[in-house]
């Protein structure tokens, strides 16, 4: 069960990679979208927990692109934000369907996102 952590937040990037690897996840971690989607080339994921605000390639156009060229871990995203109060970020995040967490993410909140992510596999 691999994850793919992307967050150009280091702090977080850790936190959440050491809770999931705690909870028995493999996880790999990508600064912003272009390094992501540099790993998604290389592996598949059963799961990919993704910021939305993010240099480079922000989560929006990142997913747009995970959607394009590997639709299955597409769907299999769960995005995390601090600014889904915003009216651009909700409209995204509606049209996704894919489930979001709020920042700062309650850490079981995030294992229970992401395990029932890969029991839906």
């Amino acid at each position: 069960m691999e994850v793919l952590i992307v967050d150009d937040d280091v702090a977080v990037r850790e936190s959440e990679k050491k809770i999931l690897e705690r909870a028995g996840f493999d996880v790999e971690t990508a600064g912003n979208g272009l390094a992501a989607f540099a790993e998604l080339q290389q592996r598949s994921f059963s799961a990919m927990v993704c910021d939305i605000r993010m240099p480079f390639l922000d989560g929006k156009s990142f997913y747009e692109q995970v959607e394009e060229f590997f639709p299955e871990i597409a769907n299999r995203t769960i995005f995390v934000t601090g600014f889904s109060s915003e009216d651009d970020t909700r409209q995204f995040l509606e049209s996704s369907g894919q489930p979001f967490l709020e920042k700062p993410v309650e850490l079981v909140d995030l294992v229970n996102a992401v395990r029932k992510m890969v029991d839906k596999g």
